[in-house]
């Protein structure tokens, strides 16, 4: 008997679509191709974390020290007055803001029918509410303004 050599049969690989979707990797990648990138996405991990561990990067003189900001006591007064200048001043247009709501509010409801005055009222809240949006963004801005004041007094 002659013996003839065993052919060895090497199947063809998967036919490579369009677009490789997930779907696709499930179907025709081998489990150990998964398990052998889920061992290096864990190694890279641990690596990491062993490298985070490491006295060169926990070293604390080589961290960054907060700035620390020494101003005369007279800059410390004068920023002080200001703030609360600014705040005295905001309260007084807030509270202007308010009255003169009040007393349109008091007037149209006064002169007008209940319809219309309801109608009014709700003209009333919106410009009310814009008034005092603007004054809010102008306050704002005033103490960003001594804000960068601090900031700058702190680099001197």
């Amino acid at each position: 008997m002659t013996s003839q050599p065993h052919k060895r049969i090497i199947p063809e690989p998967p036919e490579m679509p369009e677009k490789v979707s997930l779907a696709w990797l499930y179907r025709h990648v081998p489990v150990q191709a998964w398990v052998a990138l889920g061992g290096a996405l864990v190694t890279a991990a641990g690596i990491g974390v062993a490298i985070g561990r490491l006295p060169l990067l926990n070293d604390s003189s080589s961290k960054v020290a907060p700035a620390v900001i020494q101003l005369s006591s007279e800059t410390v007064q004068e920023i002080k007055l200001q703030m609360q200048a600014l705040t005295e001043a905001h309260n007084k247009r807030m509270d202007a803001l308010n009255q003169a709501y009040l007393t349109e509010e008091t007037k149209a409801a006064d002169e007008k029918l209940i319809g219309t005055y309801q109608r009014d009222h709700a003209a009333a809240a919106i410009r009310m509410k814009a008034a005092m949006q603007e004054e809010r963004q102008a306050f704002d801005a005033q103490i960003a303004a001594v804000r960068s004041l601090l900031a700058g007094g702190a680099k001197r």
